[in-house]
């Protein structure tokens, strides 16, 4: 299997998105467990089990979430957490000038987790329903954009506005 591993979480202190590889950290004199995001690795201390990490930050274990592997379509990649609108090609359409486009039908809006029972990325809409991201017929006729994330995009998620 081929895939890119990575996470992200919202930095502690500014609250900006950090990226790469995540690690959690427990100091054994106070039990305090603290989340980081690897941004660069180092190299093995001669041989060490313990790496030495170049850069790294603190972040907000609530905001972590992995790569899903998938890319909408302005090229971001999607992460758990994202609120995502799901369409699916239709056809061409005939519009009333005349003229021929693609037609996509909207399949939801809402937000992506993974599922374990099922094993895959799904988007739970606001409504109680799961969906798959994507299933083997639709994965290349889908298009998936975007529209915020369920850290920093409240008034989508209050207002259910999916323009």
């Amino acid at each position: 299997m081929n895939r890119t591993i990575k996470f992200r979480g919202k930095r502690c202190g500014n609250g900006e998105w950090v990226y790469g590889m995540l690690a959690n950290l427990k100091d054994l004199d106070t039990e305090v467990q603290s989340t980081i995001i690897i941004k660069k690795e180092g190299i093995f201390n001669n041989g060490s089990a313990s790496p030495f990490f170049m850069e790294w930050d603190y972040v907000d274990k609530d905001t972590v979430g992995q790569f899903t592997g998938f890319i909408d379509i302005m090229g971001q990649d999607i992460y758990e957490g994202d609120i995502i609108s799901k369409c699916v090609y239709n056809g061409k359409k005939r519009n009333k000038d005349g003229t021929v486009s693609s037609d996509f039908q909207r399949r939801g809006v809402g937000v992506v987790r993974f599922n374990l029972e099922r094993g895959r990325w799904v988007i739970n809409n606001f409504n109680g329903i799961v969906n798959p991201i994507v299933n083997k017929k639709e994965l290349a006729i889908t298009r998936l954009k975007i529209m915020g994330n369920i850290y920093e995009t409240i008034q989508v998620i209050e207002n259910r506005q999916y323009k």
